[in-house]
């Protein structure tokens, strides 16, 4: 029964970061694109990769990590000049129920690590698995507050609160020290269809582990075939890209 949750919850992750996923890049990258065919070829990749195993997604996951964050670092780093600190001032102006919501949706922003329920039983040395954890948190966590600063320092609270995907538009208007590089959003982009992409592989082998598990069957491989057409009619569902973050974070408070 806990393993059907899990995975109805997978399969819901899934398709609502597939319908985010080809909503940025329809707006960024392939305008023309309608979301359907954009679903449907990412997951038809995501769909392979997924068939190739747990050892495969590790792997991938293992060289993406350093491509995905550099890039990224580098470009908040050179973006450092622009920024206003005495946007945060005055401190502690939030009364504590507003805290209290705050600290509740940070947290959720770091789901995920539920799915070491599911990929707990491929580690072999466990050993050094909460110590590698709490490490994995620290480095996450201090990710997401450094580019909180910098994006809120250069738009400042109001301005990034009219911002959808406040991080994207910061990248689009940074130009490189010097013009060595022209047009920094492209790498950004690249790296995040990366990341995400690996994200979503996760999902989509969880969703098929777990099916695999319900069944009884033997191998999982076959089995991320009858999700496409389920994944894409869900991913369907929101009218638009505010609904599929606001039904994220329903499902992910629940």
């Amino acid at each position: 029964f806990i393993a059907l949750i899990f995975l109805v919850y997978s399969v819901v992750q899934l398709s609502l970061q597939v319908r985010a996923f080809a909503d940025i890049v329809k707006n960024f990258l392939l305008f023309n694109t309608p979301l359907e065919v954009l679903m449907i070829v990412y997951l038809l990749v995501v769909m392979y990769v997924a068939r190739s195993g747990i050892e495969s997604i590790a792997r991938m996951s293992s060289i993406i990590l350093f491509f995905s964050l550099a890039p990224m670092l580098v470009a908040m780093v050179f973006e450092i000049p622009n920024l206003d600190m005495t946007t945060f001032l005055p401190l502690f102006r939030s009364d504590l129920t507003h805290v209290k919501e705050g600290i509740f949706q940070s947290f959720l922003t770091t789901r995920g690590f539920e799915f070491l329920l599911v990929f707990g039983y491929f580690i072999k040395d466990t050993n050094k698995l909460q110590k590698n954890v709490m490490r994995s948190g620290l480095l996450i966590s201090g990710i997401y507050i450094f580019v909180t600063i910098i994006t809120i320092a250069r738009y400042g609270y109001i301005q990034t609160q009219t911002l959808l995907w406040p991080l994207l538009t910061l990248f689009k208007s940074f130009d490189f020290p010097g013009g060595l590089i022209g047009n920094v959003d492209v790498i950004i982009m690249t790296t995040w269809v990366t990341s995400v992409f690996m994200s979503t592989a996760i999902l989509m082998f969880s969703s098929s582990y777990l099916l695999s598990l319900l069944t009884k069957s033997k191998e999982h491989n076959f089995l991320v075939v009858p999700f496409l057409p389920i994944i894409v009619i869900i991913a369907l569902i929101p009218r638009n890209i505010v609904e599929v973050y606001d039904i994220g974070g329903k499902i992910s408070s629940i």
